[in-house]
């Protein structure tokens, strides 16, 4: 039943990103770099949920992905103890 639990907050914090109001004069280049940021942020909040769950190697699989794609981030570096 955990695991549900996290599926429906994660669901809930997508739905929100959504309702993001719309950018005003943000180039093409900036949205592109917004999108991309909000993912890794996504996957970080995914991996926290799994943590969260105790299933392990969702967790390791996501945060790994993660620290790739943003291996120089001091807050995730900080999370993950490096």
């Amino acid at each position: 039943m955990q695991g549900k639990t996290a599926d429906f907050r994660l669901m809930d914090a997508k739905s929100r990103w959504a309702l993001l109001a719309p950018l005003v004069n943000a180039d093409a280049a900036f949205s592109r770099t917004l999108a991309s940021e909000q993912r890794r942020l996504m996957q970080f909040y995914r991996a926290s949920l799994h943590a969260y769950d105790g299933d392990r190697a969702a967790w390791g699989r996501d945060i790994q992905a993660m620290l790739k794609q943003d291996s120089a981030n001091p807050y995730y570096r900080w999370f993950v103890g490096q």
